[in-house]
């Protein structure tokens, strides 16, 4: 009994020495990498200025002609206000009910 606890704290203790040994390793690698890439940058040209940020959304005239569309199909009528829709699933299921059962025979 007393051998294999022994045994398991040397296993245990071999783990610890190859994972430090390991992150030491690793840590030396990167601490290489990015000193030679310092090196690297300090030598190359400026870079060149971003490019300009671009706007969100469509083109303003892809809206002027959206808009105008609507406006030739729509006749008299006008949008007042859009905004999601706040009510819960059940009015929305409610809604589409009487929608479809208005289109039945009778």
């Amino acid at each position: 009994m007393a051998s294999a606890i022994t045994q398991s704290l040397i296993i245990y203790g071999l783990a610890i020495v190859v994972s430090m040994l390991t992150a030491v390793m690793i840590r030396g690698l990167v601490w290489a990498v990015s000193a030679a890439g310092s090196r690297h940058r300090a030598s190359a040209t400026p870079a060149a200025p971003p490019p300009p940020p671009v706007p969100a959304g469509p083109p303003a005239h892809h809206v002027a002609a959206i808009t105008a569309a609507i406006a030739a199909m729509g006749g008299k009528h006008r949008i007042v206000h859009i905004e999601p829709a706040r009510g819960t699933r059940a009015w929305i299921s409610e809604g589409l009910l009487l929608q479809q059962t208005s289109h039945t025979t009778r």
